[in-house]
């Protein structure tokens, strides 16, 4: 119940709730208790660029200022987080694992980066680049001959269902997402997703 850097909100549920009733790790939870199905987990480590690497060590500075003096770092975490989730080594890294390990793959959902990329002049609203990041995705898997689609917040609730039949009958080999996955939706037969949001 610890909520990500809120302790304010980790206190009221505490308060709401009372104390955790059990503990239970990712193992047990798979392969004790059966809540969870197992998965092979593969990361695929980049490298920040020299001009990502100058903005990301700008931001951590801020970050540090702003905490020695009291305070949390807000926005500049916000805005490291971002050069890390647009890091321009990602879509590279997606490039090759297209043409190697992920060749010829279906029931794929991939993961967009949220949030404006740090590279964009006109820096547009957190939801406008999130769609972009998705698009450059998109772009890539179908010039490689993928059949994709975007699975996104301005995608209506009966597309949704329809998008999610069509990956489960083969129809599309990849739904391309922006937190619109991130709750969990029942598509049995999903194999492989790539997180291309992923900040850790």
């Amino acid at each position: 119940p610890e909520r990500y850097r809120d302790p304010k909100g980790t206190e009221s549920l505490f308060n709401y709730f009372g104390d955790p009733v059990i503990d239970i790790d990712i193992h047990d939870a798979i392969h004790v208790h059966k809540a969870l199905c197992p998965y092979d987990y593969f990361p695929s480590f980049v490298e920040l660029t020299e001009e990502e690497t100058r903005q990301f060590q700008e931001y951590s500075k801020k970050i540090a200022q702003a905490m020695h003096a009291g305070g949390e770092g807000h926005p500049w975490v916000g805005r490291r987080q971002r050069v890390m989730q647009h890091a321009d080594e990602k879509l590279m890294a997606l490039d090759s694992l297209l043409d190697t390990k992920l060749k010829d793959q279906s029931y794929m959902f991939m993961y967009s980066p949220e949030g404006y990329d740090p590279d964009d002049e006109e820096r547009p609203d957190d939801e406008l680049a999130g769609i972009k990041a998705t698009e450059k995705i998109e772009k890539l898997m179908k010039d490689k001959g993928y059949k994709v689609s975007q699975y996104n917040g301005d995608t209506k609730m009966r597309d949704r269902k329809i998008l999610q039949e069509k990956l489960a009958k083969g129809d599309l080999d990849a739904l391309i997402s922006m937190k619109c996955l991130n709750q969990g939706i029942d598509v049995p037969e999903a194999r492989i997703g790539v997180f291309l949001s992923s900040t850790k």
